[in-house]
């Protein structure tokens, strides 16, 4: 009747294989990444780009790591931003087309739900063993945002 599939199976690299279910030890966003929680900038810091730059990697860092430990995950060696990319801003190529992270939908039309702001970013998480995906992370990440795809840009 029902045929048992093992995640190796259905995880990999190959032709007819998701690359969301593969193992690997570098992970980068195929859909942004909202915070479930406001990030902690202090007011000296918001008026300083740079400032504000430093401040916004280190919260997302700690908020990405929050939710790395709350589903279980190893803890990373290192979580980044990802940078823009040059002439385009920030987002990611979808079936060859560049899709800047603003154009997803980041917030819920109906219902409850709370979020730490409407920011979406792009991050690279790089595990010291191997992790079987796939790997959701942060507000909606059940709904499709926080979705990452293994290896690099």
């Amino acid at each position: 009747m029902f045929r048992t599939i093992e995640p190796e199976a259905m995880g990999g690299f190959g032709r007819d294989q998701s690359l969301i279910m593969a193992t690997a030890t570098e992970w980068v966003s195929l859909s942004p990444f909202v915070p479930s929680r406001h990030l902690k900038i202090k007011r000296s810091e918001m008026h300083d780009p740079v400032s504000y730059a430093a401040a916004a990697a280190r919260e997302i860092d700690v908020a990405v790591r929050g939710e790395i430990a709350f589903h279980g995950l190893p803890e990373p060696d290192s979580v980044h931003l990802l940078p823009p990319y040059p002439g385009l801003g920030y987002g990611i190529f979808l079936k060859g087309h560049f899709t800047s992270w603003l154009d997803f939908r980041t917030t819920r039309l109906t219902g409850g739900g709370s979020s730490g702001g409407r920011t979406p970013y792009g991050i690279r998480i790089v595990f010291p063993e191997p992790v079987t995906g796939p790997i959701c992370l942060g507000y909606a990440c059940h709904f499709g945002l926080g979705l990452f795809q293994p290896g690099c840009r």
